[in-house]
């Protein structure tokens, strides 16, 4: 098995506005202390049910109810790790999307959500205190701190989530992938390679009164339009062309739900530093006071810009250019006055000199300025 790099996410919800809290709805702030169980029906919209929790009699600190959809942990106590699988064995070259609702807050050791192959004995882990799913290579875990774990290796993949979080899972049969969504929003391949396994849906949870239920759980098997919909999500171009065909966004919505591509956020487009760039006038003016001061104010010069606010960042290279190869030429012939006699004539041809680079430097800039106008 192996773990990949969790993409930078630039998606953003389409139906509904994704915030930083950890939860779907604003329902959860009912939930004030442990025990409490969220009441809500919010993100249950898809009622699609082809499997539910599957009840066994080995395992103790589990009560299943709503027809098996919901599990409760640890009904007084914890004394360990409680899990349950789903009824169904995920078959090969199919896609399964399901998801979860947290139903109460969420503490302590770990609660997890993920996978597992029927090797995996639930009963074992009663009396251990652990992060079940991903201890061993049997299992593949996403936990409620944000950390995925396989093989008793784990590695940061997403955010928290608590009460009132919705994580989906989207195993991708064809291609061995296995990827989670909180609260909708796709937070990457999480784990490769799951192709060859007999898998069941798993989750666990060490804390007392705990509880989630199964919102929707459905399959699809491997058409054209779902592998063009993974096509369009990785494509800017395509997905522009997809979202400007707002009738197709809805068809596909309703029926691929957990494949339909959420639009791009609107970048700012990045100027060219030559060529689109514009500095403002005092930032340009506060340069030529410096090239002023240096020449002790013998030379005056006119700011060439192309409107009364700005000036081209190409035409102020082109003048910053000009006025420093002039300064040059000047602090040379200061030099050499400075060594020659007093009451020679070189200190009337420094000036002289200075005065012909001043003239041609204000014939410069004014060329400059033709130009940009």
């Amino acid at each position: 098995m192996e773990f990949v790099d969790i993409p930078v996410t630039v998606m953003i919800p389409h139906e509904h506005e994704y915030n930083d809290s950890m939860s779907w709805c604003n329902c959860s702030s009912t939930v004030s202390c442990k025990g409490d169980m969220l009441q809500c029906h919010c993100g249950e919209e898809w009622p699609i049910h082809e499997w539910n929790w599957e009840k066994d009699s080995s395992v103790n600190d589990v009560v299943l109810s709503n027809e098996n959809r919901d599990v409760l942990f640890h009904p007084v106590y914890s004394s360990g790790t409680a899990a349950v699988k789903g009824q169904q064995q995920l078959k090969q070259n199919v896609h399964y999307y399901w998801e979860i609702k947290m139903l109460t807050n969420l503490y302590g050791t770990d609660v997890m959500v993920g996978v597992g192959t029927s090797k995996v004995v639930l009963s074992d882990w009663k009396l251990h205190f652990c992060s079940m799913l991903g201890y061993d290579s049997e299992s593949w875990g996403y936990s409620y701190t944000g950390k995925i774990q396989h093989g008793k290796l784990t590695c940061q993949y997403g955010s928290r989530f608590s009460v009132g979080s919705l994580i989906g899972v989207h195993l991708d049969m064809c291609a061995g992938t296995l990827e989670y969504y909180l609260n909708r929003k796709p937070l990457g391949i999480a784990f490769r390679g799951l192709k060859n396994y007999e898998l069941y849906p798993m989750v666990s949870s060490t804390a007392a009164q705990s509880a989630m239920r199964i919102t929707c759980a459905l399959s699809e098997v491997p058409t054209l339009q779902i592998e063009c919909l993974k096509l369009i999500s990785n494509n800017p171009i395509l997905l522009k062309q997809y979202w400007s065909i707002p009738s197709l966004a809805k068809i596909m919505e309703r029926k691929y739900f957990w494949l339909s591509p959420r639009p791009l956020k609107e970048e700012k487009p990045k100027l060219d530093l030559e060529d689109e760039v514009v500095l403002p006038v005092n930032y340009v003016d506060y340069n030529f006071v410096r090239r002023k001061r240096f020449c002790l104010g013998l030379l005056h010069y006119n700011t060439p810009r192309a409107d009364p606010d700005h000036i081209n960042y190409r035409q102020y290279l082109t003048t910053r250019e000009s006025c420093s190869a002039e300064r040059i030429v000047i602090a040379d012939n200061e030099t050499d006055s400075s060594n020659a006699d007093n009451n020679d004539k070189p200190e009337c041809s420094n000036k002289h000199t200075m005065k012909k680079c001043g003239n041609k430097l204000e014939e410069t800039m004014k060329s400059d300025s033709s130009d940009v106008e």
